[in-house]
C-alpha cells in the first residue's frame, strides 16, 4: 500500500465510522430511559427561535446526541475499561472496584449535617417519645470495609459517630458496624442482601430486649440481573446482582399498610422486580409511613423505626418479634405531622440510618 493510500485510509475509515452512526442513529427510535444509569435520557429538541438564535438549541442538540447515541453503553464500557486498565484511573465517576464490588468513595465528612441529624432526632423523642425505650443505630458503607486496603478516601468514622453521640439525647446507641461485612452488600449497589439482614436483626433484637424468633427462613423468590445503583455509574463489565426473597410462616401471615391513604401493602411486590428499581420488591419502595402487623405474634409490643430505603427489607424480620411494626421515612413526611397518623404509645422505637443519608441529613424533616 502507497504512502498517499495510508494517509487518506485513517480519515477516510473516521469519517465514515461517525457518518454510519450518525445514520444508525437517526434512524434507530429514541431510548426514553437508560436502565444503565437509572435516568431519563434527552429527547429530540423541538427547534425555537430564541432557542436558535442565542445557540441554546444546538447546546441541547449535543446533550440529545450524546444520549442517544448508537451503541451508547458499549461505547460508556469501553471508555471506563481504558481509563481503569489502560490508564490506571482510580475510580469512574466516584465509584471503584474492590474485587466483585462497586463501591462509591465517599470520604466529606459533613458535621453540620450530622448535628442536624442529631438534633432533629432528639426534637422527636423529645416530642413523640417521652418515656420509650429509643436506640439509635448506624449502618456503614461498602467503603468503610475497603477503603484500608484498597487506600481509597473514606468517612471519619469515629468522628461521624462521636458527633451523633453528641447531639442525640435519651437515646442508646447499638453499634452495628462489626456485624457486617462486605460480602453483606450487594455487589453492585449499596443496600444490605436481605440474608444479611437475618443477623442484623438478631443482633437489634438482643440490644433492644427482644427474643429472637426460631422460625428458620427459606428463600421464597430469586431476581438474578439485578443492576444496582453503582452498575450503570461505572459502566464496568461485572456479573449482575441476584435478589433473593426470604420468607418462613411468621412473614407470610404480615400484613402491610400506607398509612397516609390507607393502602394495603404487598410484604413482597413482585412487580417491582421489574420496575427501574428492583429494589422496590421490598414494600413497595419508598413511602413516608407504613406499618406492619403480624397478626402471629405472642406480645402485644410494638416497635417504629425511623429510617431510610434500607429499613424496607429489615423491617419484615423485625416484625416477627413484634405486633406490629411502623416505619417512618423523614425524607418524605414531616415529623411535626406524625402525631395525625400515629398514635405513640410506650413502643419500642429504632432510629437506623445508613452513613450516606446521615451525611446529608438536611433532606429529612
Amino acid at each position: 500500500m502507497t504512502t498517499p493510500i495510508k494517509h487518506m485510509l485513517i480519515p477516510v475509515l473516521f469519517v465514515g465510522f461517525l457518518f454510519t452512526g450518525m445514520i444508525t442513529t437517526l434512524l434507530t427510535p429514541d431510548q426514553a430511559y437508560s436502565d444503565a444509569e437509572r435516568r431519563r435520557l434527552r429527547q429530540r429538541p423541538i427547534p425555537d427561535q430564541s432557542d436558535i438564535f442565542d445557540g441554546d438549541y444546538y447546546q441541547k442538540l449535543e446533550q440529545y446526541s450524546l444520549d442517544q447515541f448508537t451503541y451508547r453503553e458499549r461505547f460508556r464500557m469501553i471508555n471506563a475499561l481504558t481509563r481503569t486498565r489502560l490508564f490506571n484511573q482510580q475510580d469512574i465517576n466516584g465509584i471503584y472496584r474492590h474485587g466483585d464490588h462497586l463501591i462509591k468513595m465517599d470520604y466529606r465528612l459533613n458535621p453540620a449535617a450530622l448535628r442536624y441529624a442529631g438534633n432533629l432526632f432528639s426534637t422527636i423523642i423529645e416530642t413523640h417519645l417521652e418515656g420509650m425505650a429509643i436506640h439509635y443505630g448506624v449502618i456503614p458503607d461498602k467503603n468503610h470495609f475497603t477503603a484500608p486496603q484498597s487506600h481509597h478516601l473514606q468517612y471519619d468514622y469515629p468522628r461521624l459517630i462521636s458527633l451523633l453521640h453528641a447531639n442525640i439525647t435519651g437515646a442508646t446507641y447499638i453499634d452495628v458496624f462489626e456485624t457486617l461485612s462486605l460480602d453483606d452488600y450487594y455487589r453492585t449497589d449499596h443496600h444490605l442482601r436481605q440474608e444479611a439482614h437475618v443477623d442484623l436483626s438478631r443482633h437489634l433484637f438482643d440490644h433492644l430486649g427482644i427474643k429472637a424468633p426460631g422460625v428458620p427462613h427459606t428463600v421464597y423468590h430469586t431476581h438474578a440481573g439485578f443492576a444496582g445503583s453503582y452498575y450503570g455509574q461505572a459502566a464496568l463489565p461485572l456479573e449482575k446482582d441476584t435478589i433473593r426473597l426470604l420468607m418462613n410462616p411468621t412473614i407470610a401471615a404480615l400484613e402491610a399498610f400506607e398509612l397516609q391513604n390507607e393502602n394495603r401493602l404487598p410484604v413482597y411486590d413482585l412487580d417491582g422486580l421489574e420496575s427501574i428499581d428492583p429494589y422496590n420488591v421490598f414494600l413497595g419502595g419508598q413511602m413516608a409511613l407504613r406499618r406492619i402487623e403480624n397478626p402471629t405474634s405472642t406480645t402485644d409490643k410494638e416497635l417504629i423505626v425511623f429510617g431510610d430505603s434500607y429499613m424496607t427489607a429489615l423491617a419484615p424480620l423485625l416484625a416477627e418479634g413484634y405486633a406490629s411494626v411502623t416505619l417512618i421515612d423523614l425524607r418524605f413526611v414531616s415529623h411535626t405531622v406524625l402525631d395525625t397518623y400515629i398514635d405513640f404509645n410506650d413502643q419500642d422505637v429504632l432510629f437506623l440510618y445508613s452513613t450516606t443519608i446521615l451525611n446529608d441529613a438536611f433532606m429529612l424533616s
